[in-house]
């Protein structure tokens, strides 16, 4: 078995679901008292957030690389960022490593080809959803991206940033996201893509009546195709 590098804490809510899943997944793959060899290097929120706040990339991808080659160096096989607006800074990390960085928005598209979905809804943080870089990675592999309008895009964010990175997950909260899930199914799309990793927390399959596509079942799916 190869060894996942985590690069986690953004949040570290988010990151435990990460590293419970993929055990999950490989004691059901070798049974017994199996465990995934996982590296974990946990960033403080706090030191990173601003620049994110602050579309300030050089200082975002300082920190992510001196972790990522940490993680290398360590003897990690492949890695991932766990979080989708991070995963913004793939690209540029990618290019100060010699193992792979398996970017989030890259396998939820092929994730989508896979299963023949071409027109999604997106949920995330502002970043996400009116950004460039995730919509603009979809229409390149021609998937149409729908977004909330405005107002209803930055109460998803405000819920993402000041309640669920910290484990709150109010029950008003969770209906409002609900909410604009169901918003999209006006728009016919033929799926909604969870593309915050603390969302698929608050959001199941069971509370909504449309296709969810769960960022973190995507992203740990590809890389358990490294390890295993």
């Amino acid at each position: 078995m190869k060894t996942i590098g985590l690069i986690g804490g953004v949040s570290w809510v988010s990151t435990q679901e990460y590293y419970k899943r993929i055990n999950l997944v490989v004691n059901k793959y070798f049974e017994g008292n199996s465990s995934a060899k996982i590296l974990l290097s946990s960033l403080n929120f706090d030191d990173i957030l601003p620049f994110q706040l602050l579309h300030d990339n050089e200082n975002e991808s300082k920190i992510l690389i001196e972790h990522a080659i940490t993680l290398e160096k360590a003897g990690a096989n492949v890695l991932l960022i766990c979080s989708n607006t991070t995963n913004m800074m793939a690209d540029v990390v990618q290019k100060h490593l010699g193992i792979p960085l398996l970017n989030i928005v890259e396998a939820i598209a092929d994730h989508l080809l896979e299963k023949k979905i071409f027109k999604v809804g997106l949920l995330g943080t502002k970043r996400v959803m009116y950004g460039d870089f995730f919509r603009g990675t979809l229409e390149k592999r021609s998937i149409e991206v729908v977004v909330p309008e405005i107002s209803s895009g930055y109460e998803v964010d405000r819920i993402i940033y000041q309640e669920l990175v910290k484990d709150i997950f109010k029950v008003e909260s969770v209906k409002k996201l609900r909410e604009c899930v169901l918003n999209f199914a006006d728009q016919n799309v033929d799926a909604v893509i969870l593309g915050c990793t603390e969302l698929p927390l608050a959001i199941k399959q069971n509370m909504v009546n449309i296709l969810l596509i769960d960022c973190i079942e995507v992203h740990i799916e590809k890389a358990l195709q490294y390890i295993l």
